[in-house]
């Protein structure tokens, strides 16, 4: 899964179809202080529960620079875009995976639900007629479809469509991905991204698939399951919950 994204970050060829993979960006190097940092679940400088790797500060430093002026043309118009024309799609030479997903919400509006503000963001995600589209911000190429139901207050997602150059031989890795994406661009909420289990356990080749991937929206790439619903630790929470009391929002 991957594999051809993946040779293509370590130098070994290029992917074949850049509708299909994920976008590649020249991107200009951050300094040496932005570097990818692995941690360990128990280190204190770890928010969550989880080995991983902190790419915040890294993704944060990364400018994506198209080397091709079409693909900027493209990323532009692509932002005009409502994804109305996505509703009844499936992705191309689409797999359908079982999933049991599921999110707290009672209401659902058609439309837009994330929508990239530049380049570093590399998502666009649309909600029609109880379906989720999941499209690359800067070709528009559809990667997922996720159907949901609502049932007793929550948002059920029961199946998945993913393009089988998405997917290869790791629905596993689909489902985490859409989780992921569901609850970092949609719900806004800060939690590890996952690590393809094939992609090499080094800091810089993570910190590029991780940009290349997720953009300057991810935090910290993790090959644990990151589906659990709180990976983060427990005195963190604790600690934000004493702040957001101590300091309350101005009325």
């Amino acid at each position: 899964m991957f594999k051809k994204f993946i040779d293509a970050i370590l130098g070994k060829a290029a992917p074949a179809d850049a509708s299909a993979q994920p976008a590649q960006p020249a991107a200009t190097e951050p300094l040496p202080q932005f570097r990818v940092s692995p941690l360990a679940g128990s280190d204190d400088a770890n928010p969550f529960v989880v080995d991983g790797y902190d790419c915040l500060s890294f993704v944060r430093a990364m400018k994506a620079n198209a080397s091709d002026p079409a693909v900027a043309r493209s990323f532009a118009e692509f932002r005009k875009v409502t994804g109305s024309s996505y509703a009844g799609q499936f992705p191309p030479d689409a797999m359908e995976i079982a999933s049991t997903l599921e999110y707290p919400g009672e209401q659902v509006r058609d439309g837009m639900l994330y929508k990239a503000g530049q380049m570093e963001q590399k998502w666009d995600i649309y909600l029609y007629r109880e379906h989720l589209y999941f499209c690359r911000s800067w070709t528009g190429a559809l990667v997922y479809v996720a159907a949901f139901a609502m049932t007793k207050g929550k948002i059920a997602v029961d199946k998945i469509w993913a393009a089988r150059e998405a997917l290869a031989d790791d629905p596993a890795f689909a489902v985490r991905e859409v989780d992921y994406l569901i609850k970092s661009h949609v719900m806004q909420a800060r939690v590890p991204h996952p690590l393809p289990p094939e992609l090499p356990p080094d800091a810089e080749t993570i910190g590029q698939y991780s940009f290349s991937q997720y953009g300057n929206m991810c935090c910290f790439g993790t090959y644990a399951d990151t589906l659990p619903a709180n990976l983060v630790k427990p005195e963190r929470i604790k600690a934000a919950l004493e702040q957001s009391k101590a300091n309350p929002p101005r009325q």
